[in-house]
């Protein structure tokens, strides 16, 4: 069973003009001084650092493939579908990001819930197609479970 998990990505515009600055101080084709006001845009936007002080984007899903002594879990990134029908005119707010689950695997999840908080949960998609929410021993008690190879 497969099911759609949308999220809100409150400033995702921001976030992506950030990105394409950097790429182009990069290649000489673009002022310092524009990304440096984008990244407090940014740093006011989600009240941590900004994607130029080598943060990673604030929404994302992951499919957890095992456990890792260094960071927790080992992830696989899923790509997310954007939508944009309900966004503002400058794309900082009702731009949704959905990404496609399936039954049998666990995800983690950062997004952020409002201005300024970023928030992350565990996840499965049940044999109905609900997505539940789960906590972390549940998540190490799948990871210890044997999986069969269609799982």
């Amino acid at each position: 069973m497969k099911a759609s998990l949308g999220i809100e990505a409150i400033g995702y515009e921001t976030y992506q003009q950030a990105r394409s600055l950097r790429g182009a101080i990069a290649n000489g084709r673009a002022n310092p001084a524009e990304l440096a006001r984008t990244l407090s845009q940014m740093r006011r936007c989600f009240q941590r650092p900004a994607p130029g002080d080598g943060v990673s984007r604030p929404w994302w899903v992951a499919r957890i493939t095992g456990a890792s002594s260094r960071r927790g879990w080992h992830y696989e990134y899923l790509q997310a579908s954007v939508d944009y029908t309900n966004a503002n005119s400058v794309g900082t707010r009702g731009v949704m990001l959905y990404f496609i689950l399936e039954s049998g695997q666990v995800y983690h999840v950062q997004h952020t819930p409002t201005w300024g908080r970023t928030a992350q949960y565990f996840c499965r998609v049940t044999e109905a197609g609900d997505i539940e929410e789960i906590s972390r021993e549940e998540v190490l008690e799948w990871l210890a479970t044997p999986k069969s190879p269609s799982a």
